[in-house]
């Protein structure tokens, strides 16, 4: 015969020496009844179920930022290399006007996506999951960007010219937040 954990343990020797100590029989009664039935480990099926109405919960307001500021980045910055490397160095003040409107731009689409998620999405506090999932994507944007560097410096070294270096500078902080970003979304579903 099944036994509940009413009493702060899983035999019927314990439940014993529980009720005769506190004095708890009567409280245990209903448990031993659902026992009998066979109610109580469905019960406790049921209560180990997450969400019964939604088997399948959305992503929570963090994972929505996430995906307005990667795919946001992706675009703009993504418009901003191929135009500017079409025009090439000879164009050189129009690529840092592009560099400016491209920033505006960028701000733009984030605050309307996040005005929109907030809408719809409750922000939740930052718990000590999210606190290790940011810190693990950081260190992985991290070393992204010291590689950057790397890059970058060997670009100079190279002598490809001015314009070239300074593209690979902005190359960056621009892949950084997309590994930062992509690294959170990983951990968020893989729960970590």
């Amino acid at each position: 015969m099944p036994y509940s954990r009413c009493a702060l343990g899983s035999t019927p020797a314990l439940y014993r020496t529980v009720e005769k100590r506190l004095a708890i029989g009567p409280l245990c009664a209903m448990s031993k009844k659902l026992d009998k039935l066979g109610m109580s480990s469905y019960i406790d099926n049921m209560s180990n179920i997450q969400d019964i109405t939604d088997p399948r919960p959305g992503l929570t307001f963090r994972e929505k930022s996430l995906w307005v500021i990667l795919l946001s980045t992706i675009l703009v910055y993504g418009y901003y290399f191929w135009r500017s490397f079409t025009l090439g160095s000879a164009h050189a003040v129009q690529v840092a006007a592009l560099f400016v409107e491209v920033v505006f731009l960028l701000v733009a689409i984030q605050i309307v996506g996040h005005i929109l998620i907030a809408l719809r999405t409750r922000p939740e506090c930052a718990d000590e999951r999210d606190r290790s999932i940011s810190l693990s994507s950081t260190r992985n944007a991290y070393f992204v960007f010291i590689w950057g560097v790397w890059f970058a410096l060997a670009v100079a070294f190279r002598s490809f010219g001015t314009f070239w270096t300074v593209q690979a500078i902005l190359l960056l902080p621009v892949l950084a937040e997309i590994v930062r970003c992509a690294s959170q979304l990983v951990y968020y579903r893989r729960g970590v």
